[in-house]
Formats: C-alpha cells, structure tokens, sequence
C-alpha cells in the first residue's frame, strides 16, 4: 500500500527543475528554430479568427446595416479602413473590400502554418 502512494506522488509531481533543465541542453542548439515557431504560432492564432468576425462586420455594415445601429469596435475600424482606400462607396465595394482582408489574412495565415525555419 505505502509503495503505490508513492508511486502516485512521483507521478504527480508537475514540474521538475532538473528534467527541464536537461530537456533545455538539448533545445539549446535549436533556440532559433524554437523562438521563431513560438513567434509564428501567436502571430497565427489571430489570423485564423479572423473569418467570424469579418462576416459579422461585412453583414452589419454592408448586407444589412441598421441604421439604428452604429457601427462599432472592429466594425467600425473596418469602416474607416474601407473609406479610407476607396471601398466604402457601395454595398458590392465594401464587400470587395472585407473579402480582399479576409483573403490576406488567410494568405498570411498559410505563410505563418507552411513556414519552415531554415
């Protein structure tokens, strides 16, 4: 009985300094091929997310705007970037407009996921 309480508490024990310790020696050499993968995995994460939210902004001020309404948040930036280069004259050009950030932003997102450190 006294062994398998031992057991449980080597077992759940959650962090070892020496193991991590030992594990860093053999990352060492790749501490460039680890700090860029780390820096391309958070700057991906945004990018991924973004589909949701640039139909809910195409929607609200493009398909079915409420005038009752005002466009705010990211909303609102998207329509102020969209007037500021020209694509918030029209309905189809504003659309044009969320459907070209989305492309980049999957563009990007495939870039940041297929890149191989060298």
């Amino acid at each position: 009985m006294a062994e398998s309480h031992h057991e449980e508490e080597v077992l759940g024990k959650a962090y070892d300094a020496r193991l991590m310790k030992r594990l860093l020696k053999y990352l060492w050499p790749y501490k460039w091929h680890a700090v860029t993968s780390l820096v391309l995995t958070i700057l991906s994460a945004p990018l991924v997310l973004a589909g949701p939210p640039l139909t809910k902004a195409a929607i609200d001020l493009f398909l079915a705007p409420d005038p009752s309404k005002p466009p705010s948040g990211f909303a609102l930036f998207l329509k102020h970037l969209a007037d500021r280069f020209g694509f918030g004259a029209s309905a189809y050009q504003g659309i044009a407009f969320i459907a070209l950030v989305f492309f980049i932003a999957n563009v990007a997102a495939f870039a940041v996921h297929t890149r191989k450190p060298s």
